[in-house]
């Protein structure tokens, strides 16, 4: 079935994004001498998960279940044998 036009979701690695703002205030509660660069730092793994997240999830959906049988084409026989 195909989406419907008007339904959104946002990107994997915009998705990831926003836990920066938490993460961000976290790092600063606990390390605040060292923030900026950890903060910087976890913004970019942050996206990069989500990045990767992404696209595992893009692979795996293109992938076709390998428990999922697939049909045998029919033999002429067979429609001699029906008929």
């Amino acid at each position: 079935m195909r989406r419907d036009a008007r339904e959104w979701t946002v990107p994997g690695s915009f998705r990831a994004l926003l836990w920066w703002p938490p993460v961000s205030l976290m790092i600063g509660i606990v390390a605040p001498d060292a923030a900026v660069v950890a903060i910087i730092v976890a913004g970019f793994v942050l996206a990069l998960t989500g990045v990767l997240v992404h696209a595992l999830g893009a692979r795996l959906r293109r992938r076709p279940a390998a428990s999922t049988p697939r049909p045998r084409p029919a033999e002429p026989a067979e429609f001699d044998a029906a008929a």
